[in-house]
């Protein structure tokens, strides 16, 4: 309450810009595709919290790309992150954002990530899908409304 809106466009790149530099983060094509100066009234460190945890899950998980978008409707802005990853199978979707649920134990992780944004985005009366990507792999839509 109070808080001035955040450029959420240039956060979303500079997020992306540091995954692009960690492990395995480099061996990914990274896509950004956001409309410029997409303001909103987020935290800037929640933001980046729920951001960081969907763009380093797509990070783990991508075999070759990731694709970021960001577009601004009547209602708020929607957020994706779209990985070429083995995805996440349809009877796990609903269960992988419960804190310490993991769809593959196989890769290091704790199961908090999605729960984390899940649990933020409800702050924000947002809302949190998962599904198929068109590039294979999973697709998290993070929507927060105006």
């Amino acid at each position: 309450a109070g808080q001035a809106p955040i450029d959420s466009s240039s956060l979303l790149s500079a997020l992306v810009e540091a995954m692009g530099n960690l492990a395995r983060g480099n061996e990914l094509q990274w896509t950004i595709n956001a409309d410029p100066h997409l303001a909103i009234l987020v935290d800037a460190d929640d933001f980046n919290n729920m951001m960081g945890n969907l763009l380093e899950n797509a990070q783990k998980w991508g075999r070759t790309a990731v694709r970021v978008s960001a577009r601004k409707s009547s209602k708020g802005i929607e957020f994706d992150v779209e990985d070429d990853g083995p995805g996440v199978p349809e009877e796990m979707i609903d269960r992988v954002i419960l804190r310490g649920e993991r769809a593959d134990t196989s890769v290091s992780g704790s199961g908090l990530g999605l729960a984390i944004v899940n649990d933020l985005v409800e702050l924000y009366r947002g809302t949190l899908k998962l599904s198929r990507s068109a590039l294979g792999g999973l697709k998290a839509s993070l929507f927060i409304p105006h």
